[in-house]
């Protein structure tokens, strides 16, 4: 007879983007705040937040991404990296579309003239 060992299986690094949504869409200059959800991380790994498919550079866990005044369609992916730089892994890539047709620049200027520009920030998932 075979006997069954059970042995612990160490679970996978698994980095999304907070409510993450495959396309979405704002309003011209508006500002966006990404967070990350990061499971089963490394001592020592980090999170390398792309913008438009250019690295915008390390940070801690914790930290976001903020798009500010958005005028144009971007992408933003998180990806969690080790002290070497290695990808641990990778989210799914985020596409906002920004609507900046004439009218939509119009309602933006005038937000931008009585300070209301809208913000929107996606809040840390709670543990």
């Amino acid at each position: 007879m075979w006997k069954k060992i059970d042995t612990p299986v160490a679970s996978q690094p698994i980095v999304s983007i907070h409510n993450y949504q495959s396309e979405r869409y704002e309003s011209y200059l508006t500002s966006i705040t990404f967070s990350a959800d990061v499971t089963n991380a490394p001592d020592g790994a980090e999170l390398l937040w792309l913008y438009n498919g250019e690295e915008v550079g390390t940070c801690e866990i914790d930290e976001t991404l903020t798009v500010s005044h958005s005028i144009a369609d971007c992408t933003v992916q998180v990806k969690l990296v080790d002290s070497n730089g290695n990808v641990l892994a990778e989210s799914e890539t985020e596409t906002v579309k920004v609507s900046n047709g004439f009218f939509s620049r119009l309602i933006g200027f005038i937000r931008a003239l009585f300070g209301m520009l809208p913000v929107k920030e996606q809040a840390f998932a709670e543990n």
